[in-house]
């Protein structure tokens, strides 16, 4: 029996504590069974999807409370947020989760909330897809035209648009953004793509009428598109001083701007006639759109004019025949050349009877006729040669001068288009062969 006013406890062994309350041993013993009160609560994860626009201010949402394990609904007492990649171009973010969206493109944020004792309730991820705000953003035109050279194996154009927007910014990487297109004409191939935050490029290859539906960050823009082949009546153009030509672009109504690069040599009006002032070569171009087609343009003395009108007829009219070269009707290279000349008052040395064409070579060297560089790409390209200017071709060991076997007259040049610099890509026109039907190949060039 214990003391009335005892003042000593008895521990777990007997004893009693200074208040009079069994005691325990300061111990753990774990069992099997768990009643659940030990289990700490670390949180839950949960993922949204965000669609914000550039320029957009705003705060990423937070819930107010939260149902836990236990179904107990918690008060969010706190927050942060933080960006996956502190250096996002897509949008800035606080950790309070005031944001400005600065950019285009996807990006992820997060967000835990707490209760009031510090305990983690909720990992939220924002999975954000940053778009343009297409609202009251137009195109610039609704409709284009465009050409290519009638002939040609590039049937490519390029269109560009502007993006008028109103009140909305536009971001700087916006040409990063996907942008989908399609064409009513099978016929007409089309892609489009932004070359930067306020132009759209299509590129077209064919020709026809086609609409194309435009889809650009969501919305729908309808072009019309109409490619047209053109094409000019000549490439190749002789004239004699004081002479006119008369050149057209086909395939369209519009006006054509003309203009020569040599206008000092031939000179070319708003209707396409070409004056010719003095000798020389020059080309004419044809601005239709954003193409350029052109027209080479020799200009020759009347005399020569008539020479080599006369290779052209020879050859036309006649029949080659070496052995009959000399008979009206008929020819050969060197026939051929020698007539042409001799009604000018050259004779290579013979008036009666056609030097063979080592021989008018020979001629055409003893006097120092000859063109330096001879039949080259730059000379052709610098128009260095001249419409009666004679080449002749070596490589026969036939024990002829400089073994010169074979000789053609040069009527001019013909211009096949421009390059990206806007250069004319220029071939030679020969009296009696197809254009171009020699490349340049270093062969000696004389002008008699």
């Amino acid at each position: 029996m214990m003391p009335e006013n005892a003042v000593a406890a008895q521990y777990g062994n007997g004893e009693y504590n200074e208040i009079g309350e069994e005691a325990y041993e300061d111990t753990y013993e774990d069992t099997d069974e768990d009643d659940g009160q030990d289990e700490i609560y670390e949180g839950e994860i949960q993922e949204q999807e965000l669609t914000v626009y550039y320029g957009e201010q705003g705060t990423l949402s937070s819930p107010a409370s939260w149902t836990d394990h236990s179904g107990v609904n918690v008060p969010i007492a706190s927050a942060m947020f933080t960006q996956k990649n502190a250096w996002d171009s897509i949008l800035t973010l606080d950790e309070k989760g005031v944001y400005q969206v600065t950019g285009v493109g996807t990006t992820e944020a997060e967000g835990r909330f707490y209760d009031a004792s510090g305990r983690l309730l909720l990992t939220r991820i924002y999975d954000i897809s940053s778009q343009i705000n297409m609202k009251g953003v137009t195109l610039d035109k609704t409709s284009v035209k465009g050409y290519v050279a009638r002939g040609s194996y590039d049937t490519s154009s390029q269109f560009s648009f502007r993006l008028k927007s109103a009140g909305n910014p536009l971001p700087a990487n916006a040409n990063d953004y996907e942008v989908s297109c399609s064409a009513s004409n099978s016929d007409m191939y089309v892609s489009a793509y932004m070359s930067d935050n306020r132009t759209v490029i299509l590129d077209t290859y064919g020709t026809g009428k086609t609409t194309v539906t435009l889809v650009i960050s969501g919305k729908t823009f309808k072009v019309r598109l109409y490619v047209a082949a053109v094409g000019i009546n000549r490439n190749s153009l002789l004239l004699a001083a004081k002479q006119t030509g008369q050149l057209k672009v086909t395939g369209l109504k519009e006006k054509v701007k003309w203009s020569s690069s040599r206008p000092g040599v031939v000179k070319v009006s708003s209707d396409g006639t070409v004056r010719a002032l003095k000798t020389g070569n020059a080309v004419i171009k044809a601005r239709v759109g954003d193409i350029t087609l052109g027209c080479a343009v020799s200009v020759v003395t009347p005399q020569h004019y008539q020479t080599i009108r006369q290779a052209v007829r020879i050859g036309a009219n006649g029949t080659y025949s070496q052995p009959k070269r000399m008979q009206k009707g008929f020819y050969d290279c060197s026939s051929l050349t020698w007539m042409a000349y001799k009604r000018s008052g050259i004779n290579f040395g013979d008036n009666y009877y056609a030097p063979v064409a080592a021989d008018q070579a020979k001629w055409c060297m003893q006097r120092k006729k000859y063109i330096q560089g001879g039949l080259s790409a730059s000379n052709i390209q610098n128009m260095k040669l001249n419409a009666g200017d004679l080449m002749f071709e070596e490589g026969n060991n036939n024990g002829r001068y400089r073994n010169i076997y074979h000789v053609e007259m040069i009527k001019g040049y013909t211009c096949y288009g421009f390059d990206a610099n806007g250069q004319p890509l220029l071939g030679i026109a020969w009296a009696n062969r197809p254009d171009d039907y020699y490349w340049p190949c270093g062969q000696l060039v004389c002008r008699p």
